[in-house]
């Protein structure tokens, strides 16, 4: 059983170092990331949480399960991802990125904060504030982040994280086709 260490401090940005981090070479099924430093423990946990914001991102429009793993990365791993096509922040290439690091560790549980976050100029604004007041939690972190997306108002096919998700089989972008129950208080 993995047992994660005691940070006491928090570096950003991260860099590459033996001890804290893994260098992943040919992430089976990648398509656009060759390669990625990613932090050890986040590979060699038992059990992987994903509890992002559900809030809007310029680029990608969604910054929810797949793109918050972007957090395990390196400086170096997360500049690759924004600018490696050659075109800065190309959508394209950045989802693809987020995908196919997403393949190197299944989300087990993913809890989603949806109850207050920004919906335009994301991820750091000014921008427009909505209040769903809602917390998503379950297994399958594409439907979760398709559901997502319609808070921000947008459907889950605009969603490039979700779609190439949802084609390589992270997990299913139709969660109505799940068995969705919501509790209200």
């Amino acid at each position: 059983m993995g047992k994660l260490k005691k940070v006491e401090t928090n570096t950003f940005p991260a860099e590459f170092n033996e001890p804290d981090f893994s260098k992943i070479e040919n992430i089976e099924g990648a398509i656009s990331l060759a390669e990625t430093e990613v932090v050890k423990s986040w590979l060699d946990c038992d059990v992987f949480v994903n509890i992002p914001i559900s809030k809007h991102h310029m680029t990608t429009l969604l910054t929810g399960n797949l793109k918050n793993i972007m957090g395990v990365s390196t400086r170096k791993a997360n500049v690759h991802m924004h600018l490696g096509s050659g075109e800065r922040n190309d959508p394209d290439f950045l989802a693809q990125c987020i995908v196919d690091q997403n393949l190197l560790k299944k989300t087990d549980l993913s809890i989603v904060d949806a109850t207050e976050f920004i919906t335009d100029n994301g991820p750091m604004g000014p921008g427009t504030m909505e209040k769903p007041m809602k917390i998503v939690a379950g297994t399958d972190i594409v439907a979760i982040d398709a559901l997502c997306t319609t808070y921000l108002g947008y459907e889950s096919e605009e969603i490039l994280t979700t779609v190439k998700a949802h084609e390589i089989g992270i997990g299913n972008m139709n969660y109505s086709e799940l068995d969705i129950v919501e509790i209200t208080t």
